[in-house]
């Protein structure tokens, strides 16, 4: 009687979770970035508390990153970030974004050092299902390296006010 009632209940409660996982779907398979922006708008509001609403917040973020609306980049980076402090490419984003513009730079240092981080525990994890091996190195070497970037970046324009100083 109680497995009848546990399949009962989650036969009732199964709607809601097909309805976020086709969102879901449809966000990853819209191209255009006008209508995928609409749908990122909706999950957001629609499943605030989702487990994915990290991934939407990415997501949001590279549209907004595309159009070069920075101010919006930075927002829904740092919501990515808010929902996944692990998140790799919100990091990445962000560090280089505050590094380019000369502000935020102690910020810009910390979300490179913990992306360097992430990517070395990543390194030696168990790469994600359904990606080959070669495609996660290279995706991994390329965060290291933007993140390397970010660093010296940061390091050379803070010599070089230094050295201007009287």
């Amino acid at each position: 009687m109680w497995i009848a009632i546990v399949v009962l209940l989650q036969a009732v409660s199964q709607p809601i979770a097909i309805e976020e996982i086709a969102l879901y779907n449809k966000i990853l398979d819209e191209s255009a970035p006008a209508a995928r922006l609409k749908l990122l708008q909706e999950f957001e509001q629609k499943y605030p508390n989702s487990k994915n609403i990290g991934e939407m917040f990415g997501l949001t973020m590279e549209v907004y990153r595309a159009q070069n609306n920075v101010a919006k980049t930075l927002q829904y980076g740092e919501k990515a970030l808010k929902a996944d402090p692990q998140n790799l490419q919100a990091l990445t984003i962000i560090a280089r974004q505050y590094a380019i513009e000369g502000r935020n730079l102690d910020r810009a240092v910390e979300y490179a050092k913990r992306a360097k981080d992430v990517i070395a525990k990543k390194k030696v994890s168990p790469k994600p299902a359904g990606i080959l091996q070669p495609q996660w190195n290279s995706y991994l070497q390329q965060l290291d390296a933007s993140a390397d970037w970010t660093l010296n970046y940061v390091q050379s324009i803070t010599t070089s006010v230094l050295k201007r100083r009287p």
